[in-house]
């Protein structure tokens, strides 16, 4: 295979990458006629501009032949594609050869690119850098147009990792395809020397454990509980890569030398620090005598695979969302659930592209022209946060916006793909706090992201596909008289649903067919005891006809029965929506004496609005204190508290 390593001079990365083209195209020429060729950029946004500034290219060279990119026998088929693609960069490359593939395309479309590039209707394909460990597309020729792609983390440029590069040279020229192979790397001038070297020359491999030491460590304690101590810490460790590499190359470790005595300090104060950070995160409980157990932050941030930084952060922040959300409107609340959710380490890699701050303020003005307070939230946030993206097109996908490229298209699901189980965690964070608001909140939120509606909307768009004008005219046709916010109810409790899309009928199918009704007693026998046991009844009425079949991995509907004291949560548990379901939730009575202790318990549907129960307020409870003198006490220790049925 051959390798051309061309160097450019120019500081700033978009002017570089434009020089960059007309040697792509002399490239193209020389090494490529009539042959595929496979051109690797770092952006969706290059794959459009390079693929245009070749086509000008051509059009301006009188000795550019069509047949150079172009297949004639499949000149029809090309132009079908064309015809058919959604993309307007495609739709216009494609009759002249050239295709571009990136994530922010459309399945339809690429498919379509990669069908007529593997049989050759076309033979020039610029495309992002996952290509090259994705699809099998060999080439005759492969250009790595740039080395370097937009980190929105440090606001600036990196390189690829050099296994990429070399990723991307090997599809040229694969044996079974081709008997010749050309890469051309096209690079920053003060690294040609650099890559020269290294492309040649074995590259090691070391350990990147210590990047996700915190996380891996605290799954050990929470999960397996295979580590219980500092010392089972230290073993793990030595049954890692980490541990291999140490004795090989200390040096890349900040290890002095390989000797015993060096590698066991390090994976000592490794261990430690680990732990130590982890205790302040209040992920584990380092007790004395090195011993180590899990804590509550930690077993939630295992279960549901996150960052350990996400339950920390949001153990110390629910207590002011939870304060802020007793003000709230309805609207209000969602977005500050929205927020509170966004927050999340997990959307922290959301890619925020070059000048996308600026689409992010463009989208946000016109998602917020009624809400200034949502808008004013985000600003200050700054628009180039990938946090502030997140809650925008999530905010974009409740309110059924249009969104500004087809690249948001992409990381909406991307973003849609984490919050499940960001917002499980989110509610069980808040449920240990005892915060009500934020916890009920969070409920209601996963009502809007099952249904992708907001909650001020019409109920009626939380059928697939149902917009608010398509929503008015269901009301109108159906004859439907209910609120919009209960229409949706009111809609399942008819059965009307003939006519209604497959899509929405399979969903009308899986909701309650009616309001669930609740109901709650105390438990007692008469006696005062330290706990109190609460039975709850919840009746969710069957649903309409069978229930559609279930997908693979789909989750089925569920209520939280949440049970507080005034505005404190004291009792939390998650039950299925099937028939009549029973459930049992065990609290302590207050340390303090109480004439009249009064709980409510609440019944949140996690899969849609408008099925919520009716909370029910239990009869009141009188709290004594042991103090050797009432009745009710005198088989209380002094200072011990427990309930009894109030006279």
């Amino acid at each position: 295979m051959e390798a051309h390593i061309a160097g450019f001079a120019g500081k700033h990365y978009c002017p570089r990458m434009a020089t960059m083209n007309k040697p792509c195209y002399a490239a193209l020429r020389e090494h490529a006629p009539r042959k595929p060729a496979l051109i690797f950029v770092a952006s969706r946004r290059q794959t459009r501009l390079t693929a245009l500034d070749l086509i000008s290219l051509a059009a301006a060279d009188d000795d550019f032949s069509g047949a150079s990119w172009l297949d004639a026998e499949y000149a029809v088929d090309v132009e079908d594609a064309a015809r058919r693609a959604r993309d307007p960069a495609l739709r216009h490359s494609l009759p002249f050869g050239v295709g571009v593939h990136h994530g922010g395309l459309c399945e339809s479309d690429r498919d379509a690119v990669e069908k007529l590039f593997e049989k050759g209707a076309i033979r020039v394909l610029v495309c992002t850098a996952t290509l090259a460990w994705g699809v099998n597309f060999p080439a005759r020729l492969v250009i790595v147009k740039g080395t370097e792609f937009y980190d929105a983390k440090i606001g600036g440029y990196v390189d690829f990792p050099v296994t990429d590069v070399l990723q991307m040279m090997g599809r040229a020229g694969r044996p079974q395809f081709d008997d010749v192979g050309v890469a051309c790397i096209f690079v920053h001038a003060p690294k040609k020397e650099f890559y020269k070297k290294f492309l040649y020359e074995p590259f090691p491999v070391e350990s990147k454990l210590a990047g996700a030491l915190h996380d891996h460590v605290m799954a050990e304690v929470c999960l397996s509980g295979s580590v219980k101590s500092v010392a089972d810490c230290v073993t793990w460790l030595k049954w890692t890569y980490l541990y291999r590499r140490l004795r090989q190359n200390p040096s890349y470790y900040g290890v002095d030398d390989n000797s015993d005595d060096a590698v066991a300090a390090y994976l000592e104060a490794t261990a430690r620090s680990t732990l130590a950070d982890l205790d302040a995160a209040g992920a584990v409980d380092v007790q004395e005598d090195d011993v180590v157990v899990p804590a509550t932050l930690g077993r939630v941030a295992s279960y549901y695979y996150l960052d350990h930084r996400t339950t920390r952060d949001a153990a110390v922040s629910v207590d002011a969302v939870d304060e802020a959300l007793s003000d709230d409107s309805s609207r209000r609340a969602e977005g500050r659930a929205i927020a509170f959710l966004c927050a999340a380490r997990e959307f922290e890699d959301l890619p925020v592209r070059h000048n996308e701050d600026v689409e992010n303020a463009e989208l946000a003005a016109s998602l917020f022209k009624d809400d200034g307070d949502l808008g004013a939230d985000l600003a200050s946030l700054g628009y180039d946060s990938p946090h502030a993206k997140a809650q925008l097109l999530v905010h974009a996908r409740l309110r059924d916006a249009p969104l500004p490229v087809a690249d948001y298209a992409t990381d909406t699901r991307s973003v849609f793909d984490q919050t499940n189980r960001v917002l499980a965690a989110l509610v069980d964070v808040a449920a240990d706090a005892g915060c009500l608001n934020a916890t009920l909140a969070l409920g209601r939120l996963s009502q809007a992201l099952s249904t992708n509606c907001a909650g001020h909307r019409d109920a009626l768009c939380q059928l697939p596909g149902v917009s608010e004008k398509e929503a008015a005219a269901l009301r109108r046709r159906l004859g439907l008289k209910s609120s919009r916010s209960s229409a949706l109810e009111a809609l399942v409790s008819s059965g009307k649903i003939d006519g209604l899309s497959n899509a929405a009928r399979d969903f009308l199918r899986e909701l309650p067919a009616g309001r669930t009704t609740l109901k709650a007693s105390v438990a007692s026998d008469g006696a005062p005891a330290r706990t109190v046991s609460i039975n709850a009844e919840l009746d969710v009425s069957a649903t309409l006809r069978s229930p559609a079949p279930r997908r693979r991995g789909q989750r089925g509907a569920s209520f939280w029965l949440a049970l507080a004291d005034g505005d404190e949560l004291i009792a939390l548990k998650k039950v299925q929506a099937a028939g009549v379901v029973e459930a049992t939730l065990v609290v302590e009575a207050p340390d303090e004496a109480v004439d009249d202790w009064r709980m409510t318990l609440y019944a949140v549907y996690d899969r849609a609005r408008g099925f919520d129960a009716v909370p029910v307020e239990l009869p009141g409870l009188r709290v004594v204190v042991g103090d050797g003198k009432s009745p009710e006490a005198s088989a209380l220790s002094a200072g011990a508290a427990a309930w009894a049925p109030s006279s």
